[in-house]
């Protein structure tokens, strides 16, 4: 799809862009059923059980927004969606950070917060290197840092991909999209909903 679209003439690929922001070609009607009934039990428990405001946020309004309008475009070019991981964090007296060491798809926006807790637990792991009295670059100390953050970065990168995988089913034939658009509508409506579990997801987008 990159190609063809880069292949296309200012005027044509501004049509298209401004035609992606309105067309529903998207939606699935079996998808679209099954989160009206999730929205509608949802909302049937948040007013039954006793504070059910507690565990369930309330319904959003749906509220049409007309979309910006691209009037023209300048050069265009595309780079493909990327999935790396380096097995070793650390080497002798170094410790990587970034996408020195883990590139994900962009769609989450998580790449740089990954970064950042790259930071925040390499500057942990120093902290706690130097009050030890330990020389700064002491082996224990990198091992430490590399542990902490593949366990995280690799749990994390797992999940944003398999989010992209659920996204592509374009590629997928009737048998597997039925249940990977259940899936998906399931999840996001009760990660939207449900506060135990929006929670969860904000914690470990955050980390």
């Amino acid at each position: 799809m990159a190609k063809n679209l880069l292949e296309l003439s200012d005027e044509e690929f501004v049509h298209k862009v401004n035609q992606a922001f309105v067309s529903e070609d998207f939606k699935n009607e079996f998808g679209s059923s099954i989160e009206s009934f999730l929205q509608t039990g949802i909302d049937f428990l948040r007013n039954a059980i006793p504070r059910g405001d507690n565990f369930f946020t309330s319904s959003e309004k749906l509220v049409r927004i007309l979309p910006p309008k691209i009037i023209s475009s300048g050069p265009r070019s595309f780079f493909p969606l990327s999935f790396i991981h380096s097995n070793n964090y650390v080497s002798k007296r170094l410790a990587l950070i970034g996408d020195s060491i883990h590139k994900i798809h962009p769609l989450a926006g998580q790449g740089v917060n990954m970064g950042f807790g790259d930071v925040i637990c390499l500057k942990e792991c120093l902290k706690h290197n130097i009050l030890s009295g330990n020389e700064i670059g002491s082996w224990s100390f990198l091992k430490d840092y590399e542990s902490r953050r593949q366990k995280q970065a690799i749990s994390k990168m797992i999940g944003i991909d398999s989010l992209n995988r659920l996204y592509t089913d374009d590629n997928y034939n009737n048998l597997l999209k039925t249940p990977i658009v259940a899936a998906r509508t399931i999840g996001l409506t009760f990660s939207n909903r449900v506060i135990p579990f929006k929670n969860f997801f904000i914690n470990q987008a955050i980390k």
